[in-house]
């Protein structure tokens, strides 16, 4: 039996429409978004609820970082027993109330380092010598 095909929101066919936007949208009065600029996000637990963070992992990053929903009485839980974490005192996780000021939250901190970026092999860590160029054998 064949897949029942997607509606198209607006104005774009199906399949150029992100599945993550779908998540983001419309953020209920009793939810937050958070965003985070780990790796592979981050499973966050208080007693038996866990909520997982979508990280730079997640089909949909703004400046580096994924953006999930989370029930905002747990966030605030949350946030108050992990504020003195360096994700958190670092900016790599954030709280905001709507997805206008989580995309520019994240845009506006593009630049935060989480330490777990990849290398830059046009600039080699000290002691190593760098690849050269593609294309041109080094001798």
């Amino acid at each position: 039996m064949a897949a029942k095909p997607t509606q198209a929101r607006a104005g774009k066919p199906a399949w150029e429409q992100d599945e993550d936007s779908e998540q983001l949208e419309g953020v209920k009065s009793n939810q937050v978004l958070v965003g985070c600029k780990l790796p592979q996000g981050l499973h966050i637990h208080i007693n038996e609820t866990r909520v997982t963070l979508n990280g730079t992992n997640s089909s949909r990053i703004i400046g580096g970082y994924g953006l999930t929903r989370v029930d905002e009485s747990f966030m605030e839980q949350w946030l108050k027993l992990h504020a003195d974490t360096r994700a958190v005192r670092n900016g790599l996780i954030f709280v905001q109330s709507n997805v206008k000021d989580a995309e520019a939250e994240a845009r506006d901190n593009a630049e935060n380092k989480n330490g777990m970026e990849g290398v830059d092999f046009n600039k080699p860590v000290h002691d190593v010598e760098g690849l050269g160029k593609p294309g041109k054998v080094q001798e």
